[in-house]
């Protein structure tokens, strides 16, 4: 029974770090969060040189 139990909470611990990693690595570089590329400029706004 002990062996079971052990086991039981092993593979728990183990799927709630492993779920801890996911949501962490989620959060931290989801593009969704901010979106820091440079915005291209408009061509007409862009002065022409000869």
């Amino acid at each position: 029974m002990q062996a079971k139990t052990s086991e039981g909470l092993e593979v728990l611990a183990a799927v709630v770090v492993t779920a801890g990693l996911v949501a962490g690595n989620l959060v931290l570089f989801s593009p969704l969060r901010v979106d820091n590329r440079v915005q291209p400029v408009p061509a007409a706004q862009t002065a022409e040189r000869p």
